[in-house]
């Protein structure tokens, strides 16, 4: 079964620095809008965040969230740094989407 939230692309070892400048972007393929409220990303560590209500990511639309405000210039769609504690490795890591049990999508990389 395919997701309707796709991870897309990730920046896990900025040429800048890593703190505050690591993102990764979702695309929605459906052609509704996704509230997100609940999304839980993580790892396979003990990296984590939960997306706040009220978030939603627009039909048929690209989604970037950012480890700060300067993550990406004019800013990510969603800050995560007052969510939770996520860091990506600069070396092997995961991205992992879920909704309670069920995961939506992930990557390895």
């Amino acid at each position: 079964m395919e997701s309707d939230l796709v991870i897309t692309e990730y920046m896990a070892n900025p040429n800048s620095t890593d703190t505050n400048y690591e993102w990764f972007e979702v695309y929605n393929t459906s052609a509704t809008e996704l509230y997100v409220g609940g999304l839980v990303v993580s790892d396979l560590g003990s990296d984590s965040f939960t997306v706040t209500s009220g978030a939603i990511i627009p039909a048929l639309s690209y989604f970037v969230f950012g480890q700060s405000d300067d993550a990406v210039p004019g800013g990510p769609d969603y800050n995560w740094s007052d969510s939770g504690s996520f860091l990506l490795a600069n070396g092997d890591d995961e991205i992992i989407l879920t909704y309670g049990t069920i995961v939506i999508d992930s990557v390895a990389y």
